[in-house]
């Protein structure tokens, strides 16, 4: 429930990018789901919604490697 700088395989975890190709839950669709790979880690993103403020947060679950 709180920023961190660190997180391990197995982790749930949201994130908010500044572009992102995931369409957030809204007017009677579901979220995105897929994957997110980056150089030393790869998340699964089981849910994709809006925020208050308008920033797309992605639900994500981290497969393999350190966020």
């Amino acid at each position: 429930g709180a920023p961190t700088e660190e997180v391990s395989e197995g982790a749930e975890v949201e994130v908010v990018l500044d572009q992102t190709p995931f369409y957030p839950e809204g007017g009677g669709q579901v979220g995105d789901i897929g994957t997110l790979d980056g150089p030393s880690s790869r998340l699964r993103v089981v849910d994709t919604y809006k925020a208050g403020n308008g920033l797309i947060i992605h639900r994500a679950v981290v497969e393999h490697g350190v966020l």
